[in-house]
């Protein structure tokens, strides 16, 4: 039995009572105020309307937590509930959402999740259609126990704290295209020298501006107002220009005829009404037939690509191009077609289009997985939350009691999948799991650093960062008899573990020798570790040793003197859970993903660097936590 249904019966045995809202809470309709666009002064405030924050302000009305519930008939769901927002802090509010307070009895987060399950279809009425507050006051809530309340808030929370970080995690993947999207596509200060941020990307001064006119035919979709068919040609317009083929809308293949230019491969299409600017790449020489909101740019691929023309689209600097030239006095928004041929467009050479393109659709490769992955398991969980909510928040005995059973079977699971991992952990101290420890020399003693023929780098700790090895200018060089001095005792080789052993600030840093195709020494403040694949992946090994769990075994050990080491006897005595391979597969490809995003040049933003890697660092710290026996 849940503690759930434990509460039913020993509190509410014989039912639930209810009450209207106003007797439940505090409505706050009376302070509400609705202030214009134009008399909007910009802060930091969140300016709450029906479908929740439009814009930030520079004053607040409210300063508290509070619920606020759409109030236009507008922003009804297809379910027929209204749109229900958590609001905390200090906000304003205005006209087109009623706002409540904790009063009474009645938890508040419990209301929240309530209100979204209540039809208000019936409710919404008048010249104007809403939700009136009479109406609004009038919405019978169940009132259990608060100790009820509670417990069922404490479930759902579960599925919206999840959601709300998995949508998180969908809008930084976004926002860092769109930051390395802007950076490359920066032709007019180069200062930062993008050439020496981004590898391979040269000559960014060898770019030619062109109105887009020159560039492409500029055309328009049709301006009659289509007839819609359930089968026949696909209809493309600003609603799902996201998404060109995914669309419910057709037109008869006969109308479609009267369509002098008709999209093509490598064609573009634009919206230029209400939405501008946003783009979609044609993909396909499936018919599709587009309408007057947008236009449709067919590339001369001579002299650029049709992708560095999607990419150049979507950046703030073409969207200021556009901005310029929109109608904003119009309703909708537009700009004309014959505008947007006048638009600036830089295009560097082919060959540096196609390397800007090779980097940004990485991310746009990352961003279609996301959307395949996140928004899906989104979606899911939004699926199951409703679903949940809607079972827990009826107080019908038999469904509550599908949900124990159910909940029950997912316990039973969880714990069989513990019991699972917890049999299949071995636990063996590093020592165990390596083939080899070795260190580098120290040229005091050996060789000396940076002759005139030295050519070759010679890593240090200081050289380790971000879990790579990163050779720059101010990295010393050896000579390549000086290597052949630290090949006698270290015998560097692909696939091992650099760890650094001493220096201030570097104890503890580490990185795979991935790739040798340069030759290259280490000092004796590195320790080369050969681990036994067999066993255990080195990048689980490394992954490990950078947890908190590892820390906590090898850093007290570390000496307090003017230079801190750490013994070799110290790092072997590392006690280290090794799953299954597979178990370590798993974990290291998801680690391997956060690193990435954390500390890839090309698929991270430095701004985001130290929030990701708080994130890299706890699924970490998680998914290596094993209970020893």
């Amino acid at each position: 039995m849940s503690k759930l249904d434990e509460l039913m019966k020993e509190l509410c045995p014989d039912g639930v009572e209810y009450k209207k809202l106003e007797d439940c809470c505090v409505i706050l309709d009376n302070k509400r105020k609705p202030v214009t666009k134009s008399q909007r002064q910009e802060g930091s405030y969140p300016y709450y309307g029906a479908n929740g924050i439009q814009d930030y302000v520079s004053d607040y009305i409210f300063d508290g937590t509070y619920v606020l519930v759409g109030e236009d008939g507008s922003v009804v769901t297809p379910n027929g509930n209204p749109v229900v927002n958590w609001a905390t802090g200090k906000i304003w509010v205005n006209n087109h959402a009623h706002i409540i307070e904790e009063g009474k009895n009645v938890n508040l987060r419990f209301l929240y999740h309530f209100i979204q399950t209540v039809n208000v279809s019936h409710l919404i009425h008048g010249n104007i259609p809403k939700l009136t507050g009479g109406d609004f006051r009038n919405i019978n809530v169940p009132v259990p126990p608060i100790e009820i309340q509670r417990e069922i808030v404490r479930i759902l929370d579960n599925f919206t704290e999840l959601t709300a970080e998995l949508t998180a995690e969908l809008t930084a993947r976004r926002q860092q295209y769109e930051y390395y999207r802007d950076y490359l596509l920066d032709f007019e200060d180069t200062s930062d020298s993008i050439a020496d941020e981004v590898a391979n990307i040269e000559h960014f001064s060898m770019v030619k501006t062109y109105h887009l006119e020159d560039l492409c035919e500029v055309y328009d979709g049709t301006h009659q107002t289509p007839e819609y068919k359930t089968t026949g040609v696909k209809f493309v317009s600003v609603e799902n220009i996201k998404s060109i083929y995914d669309t419910t809308k057709y037109i008869s293949e006969t109308d479609f005829e009267k369509y002098k230019i008709k999209p093509q491969v490598n064609d573009l299409l634009m919206t230029r009404i209400g939405d501008i600017g946003t783009p979609a790449l044609v993909t396909s020489n499936e018919p599709l037939a587009y309408y007057v909101s947008l236009a449709l740019l067919r590339p001369n691929t001579n002299i650029i690509l049709p992708k560095y023309l999607f990419h150049f689209i979507s950046s703030k600097y073409f969207r200021r191009e556009l901005r310029k030239r929109t109608i904003h006095t119009a309703v909708p928004i537009k700009i004309n077609k014959n505008e947007i041929g006048k638009c600036l467009i830089v295009v560097p050479s082919i060959e540096t289009q196609e390397k800007i393109v090779a980097i940004l659709d990485r991310f746009d490769k990352l961003a279609n997985d996301i959307s395949e992955g996140l928004p899906a398991e989104i979606e899911a969980r939004r699926k199951q939350y409703e679903y949940y909510r809607d079972m827990l928040l009826s107080f019908d005995e038999e469904r509550r009691s599908q949900f124990v059973n159910v909940e029950r079977e997912r316990e039973r699971e969880r714990e069989r999948e513990r019991a699972r991992r917890s049999r299949a952990v071995k636990w063996l101290k590093l020592g165990d799991i390596i083939i080899s420890l070795k260190t580098g020399l120290n040229p005091r003693q050996n060789f000396k650093l940076n002759e005139p023929q030295a050519t070759l780098p010679y890593i240090t700790g200081k050289d380790i960062y971000n879990n790579t090895i990163n050779i720059t200018g101010r990295t010393d060089l050896i000579t390549e008899s000086a290597l052949t001095l630290i090949n006698k005792r270290a015998n560097l080789s692909k696939g091992l573990l650099l760890f650094a052993s001493t220096g201030t600030g570097t104890v503890g840093r580490m990185a795979i020798v991935d790739d040798y195709n340069n030759d290259w020494g280490i000092s004796e403040t590195l320790y080369a570790l050969s681990v036994n694949n067999e066993i255990a992946l080195t990048q689980f090994v490394m992954y490990y040793l950078y947890s908190e769990n590892a820390k906590k075994q090898f850093e007290p050990k570390i000496s307090k003197g003017s230079v801190p080491h750490l013994k070799v006897a110290d790092l072997l005595n590392v006690v280290i859970p090794i799953p299954p391979i597979e178990e370590q597969e798993r974990i290291v490809s998801i680690l391997d993903r956060f690193d990435k995003l954390c500390n890839d040049i090309s698929e991270g933003i430095p701004a985001e660097i130290e929030a990701r890697q708080k994130q890299y660092e706890y699924y970490r710290d998680q998914l290596l936590s094993f209970k020893e026996k």
